[in-house]
C-alpha cells in the first residue's frame, strides 16, 4: 500500500514539459498526471488463450472492445485525456518499448524503449507527453507529438 501511496504522490508531480524524452527527479517535479486513474478506468487487460487482449469501454455500445493483441507482456495500458489514444508498454524481442495507438485505426507508432518493469504511465492533460515512473521512482517524460502527427494522417 505504501508502494501504492509513493507512486501516486509520484504521479501527482509529474512536470508536464514537452520534451522529447526527459528524465525528471519525482521531489523536483510541479504538475502531472492528477487524471491517471481516469485514463484507466475505461481500459482492461486479460488473458485470451496464449494472447493478452487489451479492451476499452466503449460507451456507445456499453461494451467492452478489443483494440490489442498480443503474445508478448502487455502492460500499464492508458486511454489518452481525449479518449482517441492508448498509450502501453509492450515487451516485444525482450525489450520493453512505449507505444502509442490510435484507437479508430488501431495503427501505432514506436515512442521509446523503456525501464523493462515501470510503475505507472499517464498522458499529460495535453496529449503531447507520456510519463512513466520508473522502479527507482525516477520520472521520465516523453514527448508524443512526431506520433501523433503520424497517426493522424493513416
Amino acid at each position: 500500500m505504501k508502494k501504492l501511496q509513493f507512486v501516486f504522490m509520484v504521479m501527482t508531480a509529474v512536470l508536464s514539459a514537452p520534451s522529447a524524452s526527459a528524465a525528471t527527479e519525482p521531489d523536483e517535479a510541479t504538475a502531472g498526471c492528477r487524471n491517471s486513474s481516469a485514463q484507466h478506468e475505461s481500459v482492461r487487460t486479460r488473458k485470451d488463450k496464449k494472447q493478452v487482449v487489451i479492451e476499452v469501454f466503449d460507451v456507445g455500445s456499453q461494451g467492452w472492445r478489443v483494440v490489442f493483441r498480443s503474445i508478448d507482456s502487455v502492460v500499464l495500458p492508458r486511454r489518452s485525456p481525449d479518449k482517441g489514444f492508448l498509450a502501453y508498454v509492450s515487451n516485444e524481442n525482450g525489450q520493453s518499448r512505449l507505444y502509442l495507438q490510435r484507437l479508430s485505426t488501431g495503427w501505432r507508432e514506436l515512442v521509446a524503449q523503456v525501464d523493462p518493469a515501470p510503475l505507472e504511465l499517464c498522458f499529460d492533460a495535453t496529449n503531447s507527453v507520456v510519463h512513466i515512473v520508473d522502479r527507482s521512482g525516477a520520472v521520465t517524460d516523453h514527448g508524443i507529438s512526431k506520433q501523433m502527427k503520424l497517426l493522424q494522417h493513416e
